[in-house]
């Protein structure tokens, strides 16, 4: 891209994001029991110049914690004008665990076993398949940060990757278990 080019803007569920400005944006996933709404929190930030586009997501458990930690710092420690190319974070995934402290859905299902899910599925398929349909269709590259298990510090890096991402890439995160799948 030449100086003079403007990298295009970032488009999604209806919100654009011009190059190098970050924007956060709600998916709807559904209502609580009062009937008030319940959004998937998502953080854009549209880098000045072009690169790969990744996701990265946590708390797909509710009761994960340290990965929204995580996100926090990574988010806070980017500027979207200096960056190259597009990064999509997810903090929490499971919203609804998220807010009760419980590692399932309201009802009891893993979210995390529901992928790729289905638009009309159980609530675990329908977060699912937005997830997948909103988030990782726009991505090159994701990661997924997962907690062996409540009151655990250990944090797994889950790299899912449609090309270009090495094992390696994960492993510089300095987590002590990597998962790599291609």
């Amino acid at each position: 891209m030449s100086p003079t080019q403007v990298r295009q803007r970032f488009e999604m569920a209806g919100v654009s994001v011009p190059a190098g400005r970050r924007t956060t944006l709600e998916l709807p996933i559904g209502r609580l029991m009062s009937g008030g709404p319940m959004a998937l929190p998502v953080l854009v930030l549209h880098g000045r110049n072009d690169g790969p586009t990744m996701w990265l997501s946590a708390a797909v458990h509710g009761d994960e914690l340290c990965g929204v930690e995580i996100i926090r710092r990574v988010i806070g420690s980017l500027d979207p004008r200096t960056l190259s190319g597009t990064l999509i974070a997810v903090p929490v995934l499971n919203v609804y665990g998220f807010n009760t402290g419980d590692r399932n859905l309201p009802d009891r299902r893993d979210l995390n076993r529901s992928f790729p899910g289905s638009p009309r599925g159980s609530l675990a398929a329908r977060i699912a398949h937005l997830m997948m349909t909103e988030v990782v269709a726009h991505c090159t590259h994701g990661i997924d940060l997962l907690q062996w298990m409540m009151g655990e510090d250990a944090v797994r890096v889950q790299a899912q990757t449609r090309r270009f991402m090495r094992p390696i890439d994960a492993e510089d995160f300095g987590a002590a278990i990597v998962e790599f799948k291609s």
